[in-house]
Formats: structure tokens, sequence, C-alpha cells
């Protein structure tokens, strides 16, 4: 599956501190291809405990994706278009286009970070 599903993704401040770390959970099959959870990292150790976030499809495809803290939808993202891979790579096209409609209130940068994670898996997915 590549190293996109063996490593997780970590944001860092400026001095290297992890403030948010996601990870690639529930196995490798085309269900479970896009499930993600995050860590909003606290000050210590034990205040990550109950701040994970779940990122799940809401389809077999993972063409829509829906953030979830404490059963709160934060974010719906939908993956709009999704080049072929075989005719378009070799070109330097391949590329996949995503939306994401966001809850007021939710930090805007996480979803970022979330959206390109999701795009990396989706890339190394069709790469197989």
């Amino acid at each position: 599956m590549g190293y996109t599903m063996k490593n997780d993704w970590a944001v860092e401040d400026v001095e290297g501190k992890r403030i948010c770390s996601l990870k690639h959970v529930g196995g490798t099959a085309a269900r479970n291809r896009s499930n993600l959870n995050a860590v909003i990292h606290g000050q210590s150790a034990a205040d990550d405990v109950g701040n994970t976030i779940e990122i799940r499809p809401k389809d077999r495809g993972a063409l829509s994706t829906v953030v979830r803290y404490q059963g709160v939808e934060l974010v719906n993202i939908l993956n709009t278009e999704a080049n072929d891979v075989v005719s378009l790579e070799k070109k330097g096209l391949d590329r996949t286009v995503w939306k994401a409609h966001i809850n007021s209130g939710v930090d805007i940068s996480f979803i970022l970070v979330a959206v390109l994670c999701l795009a990396e898996i989706e890339h190394v997915w069709r790469q197989q």
C-alpha cells in the first residue's frame, strides 16, 4: 500500500513540537482506505485523551468523507474530480479536486491538513 498507509502525519509548531497527529486506521480494504484518526495534542499526554477526531468515508469509494469530534460533524469533504492515473500521470496531470463544507468555528488549517492526507491516500491507492 505504500508509505502512506504505514506512516502517520504530523503538524508541528516552529520548535518541532507536535500539535496534531493523523494516523490511518482500519486496514487497507477499499471501504476502510480513508479511515483516519487525528489527535489535537495538549500540553501533556493526559490532555490528548478524548481529543480524537474521526475522519471517515461516507461511501465505499471514499468520495464523500465526514470529520467528527465527539459525535459532532465538523466538515463534509467531497472528492469532486479524480483524473485517470494511467492516461494522465505521464503528462504530469494526475490530480484530484476536493471541496470542503466547513461548519462555522472549525479551524480551517486543521481541515486543510485532513484534506491533504485524504488526497495523498487517494493518489497512492490509485497507483496500486
